[in-house]
């Protein structure tokens, strides 16, 4: 395959200090463009006094080595960094190097059509030395690969790659069914053979189960299956088959032969993930293809990473299995063997200085207590403020730090996650602390953690499960679990479940390396849940015990939920909305549905015409809708002051559940008065207390009939509400009508000597009260004409940056003419400087053309994050065979609108 290529993006100088080796490297950090991602990557160059052409070393990760330093990003190990060990030893010794995070790890991104198959790894590989040829600095190109970053290496020779020398370390050289032989079967027959060995082992619950089924699992892929349910006893896992596919069509030990340069292969004497004599073995297949230059070393006292091993059997396999293991220091033999044999084969200008790689073999991390802590707050209180990775903290006096609200996203760092947000709080010297805000609808399989924890929960219900038992959670309850117990996380309710996690160690030096490890989370648990790994309920078979369990607890949970529908939220910038899991963003883009083509209002039909509701909700999703703005006559819900219109709530949740089946977000606009004669003499006879007391009802009725449902997308508590100035006549609360209907509403018929402002305040949160107390989730907004703005002239009282504090978003209406964007756009600008979404909830090309109205909504992107235009229950198809010059105005209008929909709603 021939790889174009691939381009530095972005370049970084960082240099190393001089206090671990003499051969001082300078370290680029590099972003490389390669045809199948963007790359994070370190070149590290030695220093060359005459500037000499130096041979440049690619490192080539194993599976233990995530990043480019050879991190394992996995909660509760030891930090390893093997890579960038590799990367001061081959300095050191005079070579340059260049290692580099995998995809979906540090920097590393992928592109569109990434796989994540080992074929595509060495794709990677293949234009990073493509690249490296390509620099003056360099004459030679030598390939290593650690461990399974051997047979990534030779994959890409296979397929055309040419490097001057290969180094393996730990490379294995079998069968892929072997790899699982060696390591987990023989775990098994260990566990086996003493009581003691059983107990231990039931904290590798996977590792057990896997070590009994692999034959089964590789047979599976042999058939061409795309996964294999791994099931042992309570513990059940879903292993995608995808690269144990590539083992059996390219074996590991065969793609030796496509190694045609002098080769070095090392292994350790105690290597417990790949057999000892896999070096040799792999020589040995390098001679018979007709590479005679190869040779095998075997370091003595060093495990699979070559670091030193435990004195006992016992202690190395409890190690190797816990990953307890990367805190033993490195084995310096195995680093002077690799620079004696890189200098003999691929000499170097540069003079090594040998004496560093014992210096950097035995060199360890500090631990939290051995740095030198700065003392905060001698003199005051000292804050500090919110960062990307850290949350607002009081220190109040030495030693003493305050997290005031753990469940703020305004005031706490965190990553989302399938999982949910998390992120850090607080680091002792010995111990930490982080959170977990759980989404509605979470479903996390059990899976055991290296150390333990002590979990509180502080908001919301939900479930824990633990070997295929369960036990419902609610604020104030308190659970341990013990290192390697498996532990699984439900939420069958409608709210998030906020949990705090205290670990009585501290595994984290720097909250960086927590924020980082959580990015690298959250793409791979995307990864899975695209691969079909389950992490919503509703992804479950209905019989699944989750399941079973969740309609025994809550009963009013959508338990079958295979055809629900996230819940909206404002997403953490305040600028635009996400689905309920935080990761996937909304863009509302959809249709008023005010009255249908003869003028009648949805009420008015909504029984005996129901089936043309139907066909008009399926035509509106047809057209590219997401959002049904629905308008609530007050005439038609209310009977009296306090009596809600139980029969018109029925046919409202009948809507909803329309809404729900057919994937659209209504907007539940409400206090309509737009039919005059409609109007109930009571009603306007009410005073301002009574009648704000009336409509405080009206949405107490409403809220409570769909709090539960999340095709809600808000509730737009009126029309175009004006607060006038002055004294109005009594019972005068409607304003001029358009087209036979009143739009706009007054909310007072007296100013008295209050502001305007004020009185809108006062009103919104009259309202917002009565729809909290029955549901405290679905957002709320107030549809405002443009006028709205504080500025001479006009205005409707309901001042944006003075009425926001209790609505979650804003809405305006604005429609687009010809000669006026700009100053409209300002308007809108205007709206959006309040610091909330923005949602253009009424437009239409009443008083511009076709393409205006087109650059109208896209410029009106930069502050808006929703549009909202107009249906009138005429298809396209009958529009066309209008003579009506409006019909064909909005048939047109409709063409566009569904042709712009792909653009519109995404992300800008």
């Amino acid at each position: 395959m021939v790889l174009r290529t691939c381009a530095v993006v972005v370049v970084l100088l960082a240099v190393v200090g001089r206090a671990v080796f003499a051969h001082e490297p300078v370290s680029t950090e590099l972003k490389l463009d390669t045809p199948r991602a963007e790359v994070g990557a370190t070149l590290a160059v030695p220093e060359s006094k005459d500037k000499a052409k130096l041979p440049c070393v690619v490192i080539v990760g194993g599976t233990l080595s995530q990043d480019r330093d050879g991190r394992m990003f996995r909660e509760g190990i030891a930090r390893r960094d093997a890579l960038k060990r590799l990367a001061e030893v081959l300095a050191a010794g005079g070579y340059a190097s260049m290692r580099y995070d995998k995809v979906g790890f540090g920097t590393s991104k992928a592109k569109s059509g990434w796989d994540n198959s080992y074929l595509a790894d060495s794709q990677i590989v293949a234009a990073l030395v493509e690249h490296i040829r390509k620099q003056p600095a360099f004459d030679r190109v030598i390939v290593l690969g650690e461990s399974a970053g051997g047979y990534v290496a030779c994959l890409a020779a296979m397929n055309g790659m040419k490097a001057d020398a290969f180094v393996f370390l730990g490379a294995h050289c079998g069968s892929g069914a072997d790899i699982y032989a060696y390591n987990f079967e023989r775990l098994v027959k260990y566990v086996e053979q003493y009581s003691e060995n059983k107990a231990w082992a039931d904290k590798l619950p996977y590792e057990m189960a896997i070590g009994k089924h692999y034959r089964e699992m590789f047979a599976a892929a042999e058939r061409g299956d795309a996964t294999f349910e791994l099931i042992d006893g309570s513990f059940r896992s879903t292993q995608h088959l995808a690269r144990r596919r590539e083992e059996l069509t390219w074996p590991p030990d065969a793609m030796f032969a496509h190694i045609k340069s002098p080769t070095l292969a090392m292994s350790g004497e105690r290597d417990r993930n790949v057999a000892t004599d896999h070096a040799a073995k792999i020589v040995e297949r390098l001679k018979a293809a007709g590479n005679a230059n190869a040779t095998s070393i075997v370091i003595p006292n060093a495990d699979h990473s070559f670091q030193q091993v435990a004195a006992t059997e016992v202690e190395q396999v409890r190690e190797r299995f816990t990953l307890t293991s990367f805190r033993r220091p490195y084995q310096p033999q195995a680093y002077h063997a690799l620079v004696t044999w890189l200098r003999k084969t691929i000499p170097t200008p540069v003079k090594p200085d040998l004496d560093d790689l014992d210096e950097i073999a035995k060199r360890t991390e500090p631990t939290p207590a051995e740095s030198t802590a700065v003392v905060r707050a001698k003199d005051r209180i000292e804050i500090d403020p919110l960062t990307d990775i850290t949350p607002v903290r009081i220190h109040l006096a030495p030693g003493i730090e305050i997290v005031d609200d753990v469940g703020s996203v305004e005031k706490t760092a965190g990553v989302d996650t399938l999982e949910g947000r998390i992120g850090p709080l607080l680091l002792g010297d010995d111990q930490q602390a982080h959170f977990i805000d759980m989404p509605p609808g979470m479903f996390v399989a059990e899976h055991p953690h290296s150390s333990e924890s002590l979990i509180y929960t502080v908001r919301g219900s939900w479930v824990l499960c633990s070997n295929g038992r369960r036990h419902l959670m609610k604020p104030g309850s308190l659970f341990r679990f013990a290192a390697g117990k498996p532990t699984g996380y439900e939420v069958p309710f409608d709210e998030k479940a906020l949990l705090l996690i205290f670990k009585g160690s501290r595994l984290t030096k720097h909250e960086k390396e927590f924020i980082d490890y959580l990015k690298g989370m959250a793409e791979r648990l995307k990864k899975e849940q695209k691969e079909g790994i389950p992490y919503l309920l509703k992804d479950l078979p209905a019989d699944h015990p989750a399941r079973v369990f969740a309609r025994e607890v809550n009963p009013k949970f959508l338990a079958d939920q295979s055809n629900a529908m996230p819940w909206i939220e404002v997403a953490k910038d305040k600028r635009s909305f996400v689905m309920a899991s935080g990761v996937q963003p909304f863009v509302p883009w959809g249709f008023n549905y005010d009255h249908d083509a003869n003028g009648r209002l949805l009420e008015d039909y909504w029984e005996e015409k129901w089936a043309d509701i139907d066909a008009d909700f399926r035509e509106m999703k047809t057209l590219g809708a997401n959002v049904v703005r629905i308008h609530l006559q007050v005439a038609k819900l209310m009977v009296g002051p306090k009596q809600p219109n139980e029969k018109a709530l029925a046919q409202l949740v009948k809507l909803v559940a329309l809404a729900e089946r057919e994937k659209l977000y209504l907007d539940l606009t409400g206090l309509a008065c737009y039919h005059k004669q409609d109007v109930p003499e009571w009603y306007d006879a009410l005073s301002e207390a009574e009648r704000w007391q009336t409509q405080a009802a009206f949405w107490r009725a409403v809220a409570k009939q769909c709090a539960n449902s999340p095709a809600i997308f808000c509730y737009d508590l009126m029309n175009e509400p004006v607060v006038p100035g002055g004294r109005r006549k009594d019972g005068d609360w409607l304003g001029p009508p358009f087209a036979g209907k009143h739009f706009v509403q007054v909310i007072t018929l007296d100013q008295k000597e209050r502001p305007r402002p004020e009185i809108a305040k006062q009103w919104i949160h009259t309202l917002v009260t009565a729809i909290r107390e029955v549901d405290r989730r679905h957002l709320v907004t107030v549809g405002l004409v443009d006028w709205s703005l504080d500025r001479p002239g006009l205005t409707s009282g309901f001042v944006p940056d003075k009425i926001s504090e209790e609505l979650d978003f804003l809405c305006i209406h604005l429609y687009p003419e010809n000669g006026k964007l700009d100053e409209q756009l300002a308007t809108l600008k205007g709206f959006a400087a309040v610091g909330k979404p923005v949602v253009i909830e009424e437009t239409f090309p009443l008083k511009c053309s076709p393409a205006q109205m087109t650059e109208f909504l896209e410029r009106s992107r930069e502050h808006a994050c929703g549009w909202i235009s107009f249906y009138w229950g005429k298809p396209i198809e009958e529009l066309h065979k209008s003579s009506s010059i409006g019909d064909a105005i909005l048939a047109q209008w409709l063409e566009q609108f569904q042709k712009l929909s792909p653009v519109m709603t995404s992300p800008r």
